[in-house]
């Protein structure tokens, strides 16, 4: 089963491949609260992790499609050690030279591909300068244009996204009672009877709270 981890009463899922089969065959619709690392200074663009609701929660696990783990305590407070920041340094100086080289090997295979029009714009070049007899050399003029490739800067790095938690860590699996708003109880309790009604009948149900409601509910459209 997919598992859900619970923080503070809601549950996220941090997992790319789990959030499509969520939406795809389960018409979980959830909500984006991550930073996208492209565009960190704005919110209109949201990513991982998905929040989930009390009521998207509770369905999955009564499915039997998820399942709830709370993250120990002592991991909100950890820090890393010496050893895992040298890990991480190395591993985002390999990412650097992957990268460089690909990049590299990309420009040139793109000089390559133009060398021919950089020499003729070379020789119009020489030819309006009145040096109408110059010899231009394309493989001495492609390894020039090779020399000018510039390093890749650190910063301009790509950002590599992490689907899962580097270090192993044991989870401890935990009931429905921890989920806020409560489902178990009370109001809670029936709008999550409304919620698996309009979700069984097929139905995309997501928040309504914009519009001064509990849910908004859109039809299947590929049934």
């Amino acid at each position: 089963m997919i598992p859900i981890y619970v923080e503070k009463g809601i549950g996220y899922l941090w997992n790319s491949e789990h959030w499509y089969i969520l939406r795809t065959q389960h018409r979980i619709c959830s909500a984006f609260v991550g930073s996208v690392p492209s565009f960190p200074r704005q919110n209109d663009f949201l990513g991982l992790p998905i929040a989930l609701s009390s009521e998207e929660t509770a369905l999955l696990v009564e499915k039997r499609i998820c399942e709830l783990h709370e993250m120990p305590a002592e991991f909100c407070k950890y820090e890393p050690t010496e050893k895992d920041k040298e890990l991480m340094e190395e591993f985002l100086k390999k990412v650097l030279e992957q990268q460089a080289s690909a990049l590299k090997k990309r420009k040139i295979e793109q000089l390559s591909q133009k060398i021919d029009i950089i020499v003729a714009g070379k020789k119009k070049n020489l030819i309006n300068k009145g040096m109408s007899d110059a010899n231009i050399d394309k493989d001495a003029m492609l390894e020039e244009e090779i020399k000018r490739i510039q390093d890749l800067d650190p910063d301009h790095t790509l950002v590599q996204l992490p689907q899962e938690m580097y270090r192993n860590i044991e989870t401890s699996p935990v009931g429905l009672d921890v989920l806020r708003p409560n489902i178990l109880e009370g109001d809670g309790a029936v709008k999550y009877s409304i919620f698996k009604d309009l979700w069984e009948k097929g139905y995309y149900v997501t928040s309504g709270s914009k519009f001064g409601c509990d849910y908004l509910i859109y039809p299947d459209m590929s049934r």
